[in-house]
């Protein structure tokens, strides 16, 4: 882990809490002679950026500005602060009008991962997200799209073997509605095709947005949904500092209404303990979190939460700076199944998945070929507009997660191998024979 990437990490718990930056924090962005070094702030503002995080690191670089001396920077910060407020309340208010007019329709929508998460952080809006999630009952899915549509949005319905649909609009942005926590490859390879999804998914609670009151899941399911949220992304090619910190800033203001039991209980029987163990202390030695402000935990070795952060760093936003995110993900699914009987079994899967894939890249339904290619709206066009649609499934079938293979261990980059080892130190997978 670079020292500009644990700034980064101090710059966005200053700013999540809202709290001033002081001496110590300034020091490290100042030069010798007591000017403020913008090579500094430039590579920590980069990782800001490879993070998706900026905004919210914007807060404290504004004070660290004004500290400075800098005052037109400070302004220009400032701004750039004002502006991400705006468009966010904005958003709010879409999401808003939208979960009203899905609930006068019957539909219970609980939003997920971010939104849901925001209210929790000194300013809201600059918890930002890349889109909204919306659960709803999958037997309401076909007349939720109408209401969406009715509002004005695009929608781009949901596959037979995905988990949500893309709604896209003008003001609020994209809305990812879904019908299950988690898609089926998932649900199979991480959690062992257990029955948790419907448990988790039928519970409910409130929260407030500015006195804008939306539901999510129960309190408890809620972390246990953003964890192994956070851990899915993490086996498939990476996490990031947003997500760290929604998990330590819920267990700080939940505390007291979590079930600490029931939740140890989901961490235990999908082997987790370790990583929840490893984000703890991460937040007690690199986020500015007291141990007795969290759930209790067990204390991991620097190395491992170094270990931990450096592959967020490496990784960027979710992973996203890796080629192939997914090569470790199969090997994971290889690791975790070792023995014999259960090895044939997920490599079944992997090939019933791929199966199911084949047939949804090359025969989609008419709703998603329209939303692909729009003139399929004319029935005489549907089986040019069917050609164009094979071309873009042969890329489907080239994407990582559609392979039936299993890389071998000779077959891994070093950073892959690093990562295998990683999950071994958090509990994750036996890596003895790795």
């Amino acid at each position: 882990m670079t020292k500009e990437f644990l700034l980064l990490i101090r710059l966005f718990s200053v700013s999540a809490r809202g709290v001033p930056v002081d001496s110590g924090l300034l020091s490290e962005f100042m030069t010798t002679d007591g000017k403020l070094d913008s090579q500094i702030v430039g590579r920590v503002m980069a990782l800001a950026i490879s993070q998706k995080c900026f905004e919210m690191a914007d807060i404290a670089l504004q004070d660290i500005f004004v500290k400075s001396g800098l005052a037109d920077e400070a302004r220009k910060s400032l701004k750039r602060v004002k502006l991400q407020i705006m468009s966010s309340a904005a958003v709010t208010q879409g999401i808003y009008e939208l979960t009203r007019a899905l609930e006068e329709k019957g539909i219970e929508a609980k939003l997920l991962k971010g939104m849901s998460l925001s209210h929790l952080y000194a300013v809201p809006e600059c918890r930002t997200s890349c889109d909204t999630d919306i659960l709803i009952p999958k037997k309401k899915e076909k007349e939720a799209y109408g209401v969406f549509e009715k509002l004005g949005y695009a929608v781009t319905p949901r596959t037979k073997y995905s988990h949500h649909a893309t709604c896209t609009h003008p003001n609020v942005g994209t809305v990812e509605l879904h019908t299950d926590l988690f898609f089926e490859r998932i649900n199979d390879v991480i959690f062992d095709n257990s029955d948790y999804d419907d448990e988790i998914a039928s519970s409910v609670s409130e929260f407030e947005i500015n006195a804008v009151r939306f539901k999510t899941l129960g309190i408890t399911e809620n972390l246990i949904y953003v964890m192994f949220h956070m851990i899915q992304h993490f086996i498939r090619s990476g996490t990031s500092i947003r997500q760290l910190y929604d998990i330590l800033i819920y267990c700080k203001s939940y505390k007291n209404e979590i079930d600490h039991k029931q939740f140890a209980q989901y961490l235990d029987r999908f082997s987790y303990r370790g990583i929840y163990n490893t984000v703890m202390s991460c937040g007690v030695e690199y986020f500015g979190f007291n141990d007795s402000e969290l759930l209790p935990f067990e204390n991991v070795g620097k190395d491992i939460t170094e270990g931990f952060l450096t592959d967020i760093e490496k990784g960027g936003w979710i992973g996203k700076s890796r080629d192939d995110g997914q090569a470790v993900f199969r090997v994971y699914g290889s690791l975790k199944t070792k023995g014999e009987k259960e090895n044939k079994e997920y490599k079944k899967n992997l090939k019933k998945y791929q199966r199911k894939r084949m047939l949804e890249a090359i025969f989609p339904k008419k709703e998603r070929l329209i939303s692909k290619f729009p003139f399929a709206k004319n029935p005489l066009l549907r089986i040019p507009a069917w050609f164009a649609w094979l071309v873009y499934g042969v890329s489907l079938l080239k994407e990582g997660e559609l392979s039936s293979q299993v890389k071998a261990e000779s077959e891994l980059t070093a950073e892959e191998k690093e990562r295998i080892e990683l999950f071994g130190k958090l509990g994750i997978v036996d890596t003895e024979e790795v």
